[in-house]
């Protein structure tokens, strides 16, 4: 993660193209959203949880991983052993 803050952010860039998102789609859904504010806050959350979604997909790797381990480090014990 950079410490600078531009506008080629990467989360800057997905809240924005939430924000483009929701002016297009929200009218197509019948969605009765009105403000900028309201679009803001609708995009800020769908960012939230678009990161959220990232860390969680990332989590599960790391436990599938740390399950591979625990099964070869239990086969390699079982193999020393005999």
């Amino acid at each position: 993660m950079s410490s600078t803050i531009d506008e080629s952010d990467k989360i800057w860039n997905i809240f924005l193209k939430y924000c483009q998102l929701i002016d297009v789609e929200a009218t197509n859904a019948s969605l009765d959203i009105y403000g900028t504010e309201q679009k803001s806050n609708m995009a800020l959350a769908l960012t939230q949880v678009h990161v959220l979604d990232h860390i969680v997909c990332k989590l599960k790797d790391l436990e599938k991983q740390n399950a591979d381990h625990a099964r070869l480090t239990r086969y390699n014990q079982g193999i020393t052993n005999a």
